[in-house]
């Protein structure tokens, strides 16, 4: 199911589902049990094979609140166990009472956490379902600590979560922006015709291809990182950075220039612990995978001035 286009974070969140032999596996839930239902409807209008597995690309709210509809319906829960974002911090009650204000209270009937995996998921896992190959990506905690990509080998299909959306402005929020980039190299690598971001268009050969939405993602966190890189090393507060952008708009939490002081902030702080030797890269400027392994990215390729 596709979200608003034309608005990024904005729009409704996308999901997808892939039809195998035995049964249905559902990428993301969005936003409601409404939604969650929403979505089965729509399944069955292509399908009568049942929903058997749910994969959540990460736990915020508009991903996973409607998996109650479809762990109901026969779905197994297939998830990064790693469920801490800041909008749960509070404890439960305050979290889901701060959505049904967004939501409303007649989406949110019927509705119960259903995120907890039945399948946790920490580390790259390739599944055969119903005869068709997915590979489940780790990437770290790029967007949160529970993130995970789907990938179709077969039609060169990425899902990808809130890690895209569809104006390049994704938000780092309960992540870190370093590793975003590498999650952003990694899907690049892959060579995408189609990607599905976690809100807004489908990126889709030849009209929109991926690797442009991925590389516009990537020049907008570079270009975010070396501007608070250089207000940290020349002692500009993170307020003075603040009051030299746009305000945030208090009715809309994720539009651009809300999403941008969001994002600012979260590598202001970053920038910090980087210049204190807090999170230096090893000497070669490599990464640690998920499984210890040290890997070289290729070059990314440049961003236009």
């Amino acid at each position: 199911m596709v979200g608003d286009t034309g608005r990024g974070s904005e729009g409704r969140p996308n999901a997808g589902f892939v039809v195998g032999d035995s049964g249905v596996l559902v990428i993301d839930a969005l936003a409601s049990p409404e939604d969650g239902r929403r979505l089965l409807r729509t399944i069955a209008g292509v399908t009568p094979r049942p929903v058997r597995w749910l994969v959540l690309t990460h736990h915020h709210p508009d991903h996973h609140f409607g998996a109650v509809a479809l762990v109901r319906a026969g779905a197994r829960v297939v998830a990064h166990p790693d469920r801490a974002t800041l909008a749960s911090e509070n404890g439960d009650s305050a979290f889901v009472a701060a959505w049904t204000a967004v939501v409303g209270e007649r989406a949110m009937r019927g509705f119960a956490f259903a995120d907890v995996p039945d399948v946790p998921v920490t580390h790259d896992t390739a599944l055969r379902v119903g005869g068709r190959d997915v590979v489940l990506l780790y990437p770290g905690a790029a967007h949160t600590p529970g993130d995970l990509l789907v990938w179709l080998p077969a039609e060169r299909a990425l899902f990808a979560g809130d890690l895209l959306i569809e104006d390049g402005g994704t938000i780092v929020v309960d992540g870190n922006s370093g590793v975003l980039l590498r999650a952003l190299d990694r899907m690049r690598a892959l060579g995408a015709r189609v990607a599905v971001p976690g809100h807004g268009r489908i990126a889709r050969e030849p009209d929109t291809p991926p690797a442009a939405l991925i590389g516009r993602t990537r020049c907008y966190v570079e270009g975010m990182r070396a501007t608070m890189r250089r207000a940290v090393a020349e002692g500009t507060s993170m307020n003075r950075v603040l009051t030299r952008m746009p305000p945030a708009d208090p009715a809309r939490p994720v539009s651009r220039a809300s999403r941008d002081r969001r994002n600012a902030v979260r590598i202001y702080l970053e920038m910090e612990r980087e210049m204190m030797q807090l999170d230096a890269p090893d000497s070669a400027g490599n990464s640690t995978d998920a499984g210890g392994d040290t890997r070289r990215a290729a070059a990314p390729p440049p961003c236009a001035p």
